[in-house]
């Protein structure tokens, strides 16, 4: 069967009502958005992490000075000057001794971050237990963990669920609220595991790389008008910006990638090298708009087993290349986004997954080590340096590698100090992250006037159950043929929204008048009227339609029998709802869609949407609802409804309508126990059905 052929009008089987159980989450299209956080300013924060791939080598980058003997005597020939023509950089003068710290020569513009407040110095990094293979090492880091840990069982990355936390349902599912990806990478065509979320099934990322060239290709020229670089405040603006957003959807944030791109500029001159140019597309994003939270990007070529140096001029050669272009490019970087208005916005870090050996090799290079420096770069920093200098005397029984006792700062304090204080991350936001343990050993990195903790601390950036919604009281306005017909109070034209029959006149019908209390909410986090709960690697969606009704009985007298109801139903938030749904459906190579589905809760139920009332894994409800039956369609006054008949129990009861998405197999997944309100799709029958406890009740296609 063709699945727009489910779209059709619904009729129950004799079943009971449904039966759920869940919490809210995954929303999308959300707008008008009000100030979720406590602090505005830490909302828009944004991670850049550099990724340094290959083990870049920490001894030849940062030099215990107090120790220089030492390390002149294990690598005599790649050692760095610490006098005469390219010594290295003293990084401050003002340290104690055992903290005196030098930079490799071609640092001068890190020497001038740290002196201006915007460095700072992390010794010692790593984690216990440390693995020195590349891949492994890499993938332990980005899941948080250490070398206890074997790589080949990891499941999830820091970042992928970090932020699948705090934007639930929004990884790869762009919107009005957060139109951009939840983070991007550069420099790699390969996907990164830190980027990875269990909960979410997938890669939360986009990876830019594929499409730098065509990015850097494009002009860089300021917009004349809008700090977004659009066009100046119109209808044919908000046109645009809607398609835009459609397209976006259609083609995972592409359109979106290259329409902020163009909105942005950059306001410096950056060096034409591989990495410059990864963070002068971050910066340009940035300007023109994207709301992206994490950027990493990516040098490789740190792997300098032989000729790390030049024997005789050790301040030059592959690895100095490769510090100059860190160094040039980080600069540019942080001038840039001083240029446009963004430093306020942005924290820098560097890392790469092991260190080298302390001594050199017999190939004028370096071998896989343990620990190795970070970087933290950013305005609103406490500059210094954080950890005292490893000792190069204490090594393991091979003597090429720090001891353990060596390691001054695990990793996972620097991510986690970032998180929280940075970007705002409460202890519940990281729950799900290795991260979250961490905290409680934070760097004070971040400037006491711009740190987030403890009062700025958020946990989800996107909660629309908590969201204010437009309530409207509902008053009889015109009483025809039996019915009375109900409209805002002021109401103006024919635009109803409930008819009731109060008194149809039938066997087992109510008898007594009644007078009602009706509340209409509408869902102002939804531009289009619905919003959505949805788990995209298990394809499962739910769209439920932008307004919905609670009904009490205002009077003493309570209905004695069943009424038959009339629904008004917006014709956009219908269209709405079914594209939603059907965009769904493609997009997630999922194989059924339902038809829309009118449901009321029982009496004494008050509806709540969004809010508690779905699942969060998208396969039901969590309170006891009761299906409508669409017995006819038709208009009064040329408003379209649907009627339903022989409702019972409206006292204390809310109605809306909802479509379902999902490419479940009966009975669902094979490792989900079937629970009261579930709802699933029956291929057999190609049918909607519930499970109410005890069987699955069928909703038949009229």
């Amino acid at each position: 069967m063709e699945r727009r052929q489910f779209m059709h009008k619904l009729s129950m089987a004799a079943c009971s009502p449904l039966l759920l159980n869940g919490t809210p989450a995954y929303i999308q299209n959300l707008f008008e958005v009000p100030d979720l956080v406590q602090c505005a300013e830490v909302s828009d924060r944004v991670l850049v992490i550099i990724r340094l791939a290959g083990a870049n080598d920490g001894l030849n980058m940062v030099i215990p000075i107090n120790q220089y003997d030492t390390y002149a005597a294990l690598r005599p020939t790649i050692k760095l000057a610490n006098t005469g023509t390219n010594p290295i950089i003293n990084l401050d003068a003002t340290l104690s001794s055992t903290m005196q710290t030098g930079l490799h020569p071609v640092l001068g513009g890190f020497k001038n971050l740290y002196d201006s407040g915007k460095l700072c110095v992390i010794n010692g990094a790593g984690y216990p237990t440390p693995n020195y293979s590349h891949f492994a090492s890499e993938n332990l880091m980005f899941a948080g963990k250490d070398g206890s840990t074997s790589s080949a069982n990891l499941e999830e990355g820091w970042v992928g669920n970090y932020l699948n936390r705090v934007f639930p349902g929004f990884a790869n599912n762009p919107s009005a609220l957060m139109p951009d990806p939840l983070a991007i990478l550069l420099g790699n065509q390969n996907p990164v595991f830190t980027f990875h979320s269990k909960e979410h099934g997938r890669d939360v990322s986009y990876n830019l790389s594929n499409l730098q060239s065509q990015l850097l290709a494009i002009p860089n020229s300021a917009p004349a008008v809008d700090p977004l670089g659009l066009i100046s405040p119109s209808e044919y603006r908000d046109l645009l910006l809607y398609i835009e957003d459609i397209q976006a959807a259609m083609d995972q944030y592409y359109n979106r990638i290259f329409a902020v791109y163009r909105a942005g500029r950059n306001n410096v001159t950056y060096p034409n090298t591989n990495l410059a140019n990864q963070l002068k597309i971050v910066a340009r994003l940035l300007r023109g708009g994207s709301k992206t939270r994490i950027f990493m990007a990516t040098l490789g070529g740190f792997d300098t087993h032989v000729n790390q140096a030049v024997n005789g001029a050790t301040h030059t050669g592959g690895h100095a290349n490769l510090l100059l272009q860190i160094n040039d490019a980080v600069v540019a970087f942080q001038n840039d986004l001083a240029a446009l208005g963004l430093e306020d916005r942005v924290m820098t870090i560097t890392f790469s997954e092991f260190g080298r050996t302390i001594d050199q090799n017999g190939n004028l290079g370096t071998d896989h080590g343990n620990i190795s420096p970070m970087f933290v770069i950013g305005k609103h920093l406490n500059p210094g340096v954080f950890g005292a200098h490893p000792s190069l005397n204490n090594r393991l029984s091979n003597g090429r590698n720090y001891a353990e006792a060596e390691l001054k700062n695990d990793y996972r304090r620097v991510y986690g100090t970032l998180l929280q204080d940075w970007l705002g991350a409460s202890a519940t936001a990281l729950q799900d992250s290795p991260l979250g343990a961490f905290t409680s050993q934070k760097l004070g990195l971040v400037a006491s006037t711009k740190n987030a903790s403890p009062d700025c601390l958020v946990d989800t950036l996107v909660d629309c159950s908590n969201w204010p919604k437009d309530s409207t009281t509902l008053v009889p306005i015109v009483s025809d043929q039996g019915w009375t017909y109900y409209a805002p109070a002021g109401y103006v034209g024919n635009n109803f929204l409930l008819g009731i029959q109060h008194l149809p006149g039938s066997s087992g019908a109510n008898t007594q008048n009644f007078t009602l209390a009706i509340q209409m909410h509408k869902l102002i986090c939804g531009p289009h009227g619905f919003f959505t709960y949805q788990q995209t690697h298990q394809q499962e969606g739910v769209f439920v339609s932008g307004h919905y009704f609670n009904i009490s009985v205002s009077s003493a007298t309570l209905p004695n029998g069943w009424i038959n109801l009339r629904v008004f139903a917006d014709s956009n938030y219908q269209q709405n709802l079914l594209q939603a749904a059907d965009a769904f459906l493609d997009a997630q190579q999922a194989t059924r869609i339902s038809p829309e589905f009118w449901f009321k809760t029982p009496a004494g139920t008050l509806l709540d949407l969004p809010g508690a009332h779905l699942k969060a894994d998208a396969t039901g409800f969590n309170h006891l609802i009761e299906p409508l039956v669409i017995q006819q369609s038709g208009a009064y006054l040329s408003g379209a409804y649907v009627q339903f008949n022989q409702v019972s129990g409206i006292h204390q009861t809310g109605l809306a309508s909802f479509m379902r998405v999902s490419n479940a197999p009966v009975p669902l997944q094979q490792d989900i126990t079937p629970e009261p309100g579930m709802i699933r799709f029956n291929p057999v029958g190609a049918n909607l059905q519930g499970y109410n406890g005890t069987q699955w009740c069928e909703l038949k296609i009229k």
